[in-house]
Protein backbone atom coordinates (compact mmCIF):
# COMPACT_ATOMS: atom_id res chain seq x y z
CA UNK A 1 0.00 0.00 0.00
CA UNK A 2 3.07 2.87 1.04
CA UNK A 3 4.97 1.67 -2.54
CA UNK A 4 1.49 2.28 -4.14
CA UNK A 5 1.27 5.92 -2.41
CA UNK A 6 4.82 6.44 -3.50
CA UNK A 7 4.38 5.58 -7.03
CA UNK A 8 1.22 7.65 -7.64
CA UNK A 9 3.16 10.65 -6.24
CA UNK A 10 6.16 9.74 -7.87
CA UNK A 11 4.09 9.62 -11.28
CA UNK A 12 3.30 13.17 -10.46
CA UNK A 13 6.36 14.43 -10.17
CA UNK A 14 7.30 12.33 -12.97
CA UNK A 15 4.74 14.23 -15.42
CA UNK A 16 5.64 17.35 -14.00
CA UNK A 17 9.52 17.51 -14.57
CA UNK A 18 8.73 16.69 -17.49
CA UNK A 19 6.60 19.33 -18.33
CA UNK A 20 9.10 21.82 -16.92
CA UNK A 21 11.87 20.10 -19.10
CA UNK A 22 9.81 20.34 -22.17
CA UNK A 23 8.48 23.58 -21.70
CA UNK A 24 12.14 24.92 -20.85
CA UNK A 25 13.37 23.38 -24.12
CA UNK A 26 10.25 24.94 -26.29
CA UNK A 27 11.07 28.65 -25.07
CA UNK A 28 14.89 28.02 -25.23
CA UNK A 29 14.31 26.66 -29.39
CA UNK A 30 11.15 29.15 -29.93
CA UNK A 31 12.59 32.64 -28.74
CA UNK A 32 15.54 33.37 -30.36
CA UNK A 33 16.45 36.36 -27.97
CA UNK A 34 16.95 33.40 -25.34
CA UNK A 35 19.90 32.37 -27.79
CA UNK A 36 22.76 31.19 -25.04
CA UNK A 37 21.15 32.43 -21.83
CA UNK A 38 22.08 30.72 -19.13
CA UNK A 39 19.71 30.41 -17.11
CA UNK A 40 17.20 28.68 -19.62
CA UNK A 41 19.67 26.10 -20.55
CA UNK A 42 20.79 25.33 -16.32
CA UNK A 43 16.77 25.15 -15.99
CA UNK A 44 16.90 22.61 -18.93
CA UNK A 45 19.65 20.76 -17.63
CA UNK A 46 18.50 20.09 -13.68
CA UNK A 47 15.33 19.29 -14.91
CA UNK A 48 16.57 16.21 -17.16
CA UNK A 49 18.77 15.26 -14.14
CA UNK A 50 16.00 15.10 -11.70
CA UNK A 51 13.91 13.37 -14.16
CA UNK A 52 16.86 11.12 -14.80
CA UNK A 53 16.67 10.27 -11.01
CA UNK A 54 13.10 10.08 -10.62
CA UNK A 55 13.13 6.92 -13.53
CA UNK A 56 15.24 5.30 -11.95
CA UNK A 57 13.63 5.73 -8.53
CA UNK A 58 10.39 4.37 -10.58
CA UNK A 59 12.17 1.85 -12.18
CA UNK A 60 13.38 0.63 -8.78
CA UNK A 61 9.98 0.25 -7.45
CA UNK A 62 8.34 -0.84 -10.18
CA UNK A 63 11.35 -3.90 -10.45
CA UNK A 64 9.44 -7.02 -9.73
CA UNK A 65 6.93 -5.90 -12.65
CA UNK A 66 9.32 -5.04 -14.78
CA UNK A 67 11.25 -8.80 -14.13
CA UNK A 68 7.85 -10.58 -14.33
CA UNK A 69 6.99 -8.61 -17.98
CA UNK A 70 10.81 -8.75 -19.55
CA UNK A 71 12.74 -11.58 -17.96
CA UNK A 72 10.76 -14.55 -17.55
CA UNK A 73 11.58 -17.84 -18.93
CA UNK A 74 10.65 -19.20 -21.49
CA UNK A 75 8.83 -22.53 -21.88
CA UNK A 76 9.56 -25.20 -24.45
CA UNK A 77 7.45 -26.15 -27.12
CA UNK A 78 6.67 -30.04 -27.43
CA UNK A 79 8.42 -32.72 -25.41
CA UNK A 80 12.03 -33.47 -25.25
CA UNK A 81 13.26 -36.21 -28.23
Amino acid sequence: MLKQKILRILNILLFLDFLVVLIAQLVYQFHPELNGEESVLKFHATGGYIFAILVVIHLILNFSWVKTAYFKKKKEIGGSM
